[in-house]
């Protein structure tokens, strides 16, 4: 080790080289000379390094101080929440809220403002814990509020600041763009959470401290390319994530899991049983306490969807949304991810009447378009499915996989009702997007005998693909008229059948008559049982 620092001594080594590595033993002298400002500056210039390498010596300083000197100083608060993390081996969510609430009360104490400190660096660390902390406690837009302040704050204030050097290469390379494409990735917003991911990735430093944030954004890019379909963008950015280097083992699993999650649908997609489970194994339970729990949480339910257990992922995917505290059945987290999971899962186990009903409620987003097709499709509903696949074709929101399937459900349709020229049409259409070869798993979920008849009518015979080691499944739907829906309904509010007619303007018999469908519809004798299942299939609600 070098000499001990003296006052005269700069942090950097000597140089001011932003990129040069600190000598060890002026590291630890800075550490215990007390001086804050250059404590403050060693923060600034090695980042993870300084916790990761030196959690010992950075707690035993923060244990030896004045605790209202600490508590006005947010970056050394914020490095001393990665050092205990670093010391620990685990990496809790929640600490970025405690952390956030200390610094953020200390400088009330102290007379200064919580969420307005005068440099840039201190700017940055108060920002980021204060759009994690709203990201935490579910307040998506505010953490996207907060998100975009900060970096045009930061745009302003950093190069008066450091007019010397790129302020986010020099302030923590890559952290705020990796933390609002998360915010964004949240909201579903997948299309602006890539470009604020690559911009992150494009701010990274060199490894072995300062590329984490970029090498999570690589992996949240990964996860992303692949939820939408983009094989080879997802295989690229897996590639990117390697050469990006190992990242400290405290922080690798939410650093990497983008990446996990990538490899599971990847394997997914193409049946490949053996690697989807070692992929899920290595992504971990939809329990986790993390932040990508909804995409956690909808890769294990694609895999029960893909090998035939959708009674066993109905199950996991509820455990997943009551250990987050969440709603499956109005869930519009990461563009109603969660609940696209769910929707898909009901049609599996055969309840078609309340996918439909859930779908309507929710006002039948773009990500319902497969599962009410498919419903429909099971049902023998031919026509009502080329309805719903047509109008979604339309849209260029659909992602491949989505489209890839939306036309081979039309072109099954239009074979059922006679329109051979259309459904060779659609099936062309589907080939060309993606083969059976490129997309097993798609081409499964399609009944194998009108399939193989397809392959016929379009000459690709030796392109049958085999039969999965299920049959689709068939559905029955409950489908009530106007009029019945609203008998239902005032049944429901406890009104008598006497009352329903005084209000409607018909005759009590006709009132019964509607009662007596309703009741066959629902397979119930009583009020009681029609109302029970009314209820369960979701037909209450408005």
């Amino acid at each position: 080790m070098r000499r001990a620092m003296t006052k005269s001594d700069d942090v950097r080594g000597g140089t001011g080289r932003a990129d040069e590595a600190i000598p060890d033993d002026i590291v630890l002298a800075t550490l215990r000379s007390g001086d804050w400002a250059r404590i403050e500056e060693l923060i600034d210039r090695m980042w993870y390094e300084l916790p990761a390498r030196f959690a010992e010596e950075f707690i035993a300083m923060l244990d030896g101080s004045p605790a209202e000197e600490i508590a006005v100083r947010p970056r050394v608060v914020y490095a001393g929440v990665l050092a205990h993390q670093f010391r620990s081996g685990r990496s809790d969510l929640n600490l970025a809220v405690m952390q956030y609430s200390f610094v953020a009360s200390s400088r009330r104490r102290a007379g200064l403002n919580p969420t307005a400190p005068e440099h840039p660096h201190d700017q940055l660390s108060i920002g980021l814990t204060s759009l994690t902390a709203a990201r935490l406690h579910g307040d998506l837009t505010a953490s996207r509020r907060i998100g975009d302040a900060l970096q045009a704050r930061l745009d302003r204030s950093a190069p008066a600041a450091f007019p010397w050097e790129p302020s986010f290469v020099a302030m923590r390379p890559g952290q705020l763009s990796m933390q609002r494409g998360l915010t964004l990735t949240l909201l579903g917003d997948f299309g602006g959470a890539m470009q604020l991911y690559q911009r992150s990735v494009a701010e990274a430093g060199p490894a072995p401290y300062q590329h984490p944030a970029g090498a999570n954004a690589a992996a949240n890019l990964a996860m992303l390319a692949a939820l939408q379909d983009h094989q080879q963008q997802a295989h690229a950015w897996l590639a990117r994530l390697v050469e990006f280097g190992p990242v400290p083992p405290q922080i690798e699993h939410l650093t990497n899991l983008g990446a996990k999650i990538a490899r599971a649908h990847l394997a997914i997609d193409r049946l490949d049983r053996e690697c989807a489970e070692a992929a899920l194994s290595d992504v971990g339970p939809g329990t986790d306490p993390v932040e990508l729990w909804p995409f956690v949480a909808a890769v294990h339910a694609a895999f029960d969807a893909a090998f035939d257990q959708p009674s066993a992922g109905l199950e996991t995917l509820k455990a997943a949304a009551f250990a987050h505290n969440h709603r499956l059945e109005s869930s519009e987290l990461a563009g109603h991810w969660v609940f696209r999971a769910y929707l898909d899962l009901l049609v599996d186990v055969g309840e078609g009447t309340v996918v439909l009903a859930l779908a309507e409620r929710a006002g039948r987003p773009d990500v319902t378009n497969v599962p009410i097709a498919r419903t429909n499709l099971l049902a023998g509903r031919d026509a009502a499915v080329v309805g719903v696949a047509s109008r979604a074709l339309r849209r260029t929101a659909l992602t491949t996989r989505d489209a890839l399937e939306l036309r081979l459900m039309l072109a099954v349709a239009y074979l059922r009702l006679e329109r051979p020229r259309e459904a060779v049409e659609a099936f062309g259409a589907a080939l060309r997007l993606k083969t059976p070869a490129a997309r097993p798993a798609t081409y499964a979920r399609i009944p194998h005998d009108e399939l193989s008849s397809l392959f016929e009518m379009a000459g690709h015979i030796e392109a049958i693909p085999p039969p999965p080691a299920w049959k689709a499944r068939q559905l029955q739907l409950v489908t009530l008229t106007r009029r019945e829906l609203e008998v239902l309904r005032a049944l429901a509010g406890g009104v008598t059948t006497q009352q329903i007619a005084d209000t409607s303007s018909v005759s009590v018999n006709t009132v019964r008559t509607h009662v007596k469908s309703v009741y066959r519809k629902l397979n119930a004798t009583t009020r009681r049982e029609a109302l029970f299942q009314a209820d369960r299939l979701g037909l209450l609600h408005e």
